[in-house]
């Protein structure tokens, strides 16, 4: 039996079975025609853009992680990003959501970012309107 299920996941390995990540599937619609739609696939080592439609012609996303300060006294690497952002009380820094990358695909086309660890946020939109984390436009 055992030997049953290794050969077994083997065969799957070998057919290249999907085994996991997340899809994100963005679409707004005007009566029927698309605004912008969108699929993102994540797994735990990448992360897959594709464009299917855009009014534009191009799909603008942006990516956005969560950072969080540093523990008093602890040594931070200088490549890391820092916030500045304190809670109300003025006791314990919060953690703020910070940009880290805004490229354009083009509508019917995909493109792959290798080594791109999950716990990032995507937003998508058919024009190059700045937005912030909770994709509205920057500044509502």
């Amino acid at each position: 039996m055992r030997k049953l299920i290794a050969v077994l996941c083997y065969s799957f390995v070998l057919v290249g079975c999907d085994l996991g990540g997340n899809t994100i599937v963005h679409r707004e619609n005007d009566n029927g025609v698309d605004i912008i739609h969108s699929k993102v696939k994540i797994d735990e080592r990448s992360a897959r853009f594709e464009c299917v439609a855009s009014r534009s012609g191009l799909c603008h996303y942006s990516l956005f992680r969560k950072v969080c300060p540093q523990a008093p006294g602890a040594v931070q690497p200088a490549n890391a990003l820092a916030s500045v952002a304190t809670s109300p009380d003025d006791r314990k820094p919060e953690c703020a959501a910070r940009i880290i990358e805004r490229f354009v695909v083009k509508a019917g086309t995909i493109r792959a970012a290798l080594d791109m660890k999950p716990g990032f946020t995507v937003c998508v939109t058919p024009d190059d309107t700045p937005v912030s984390a909770d994709c509205k436009p920057s500044g509502s």
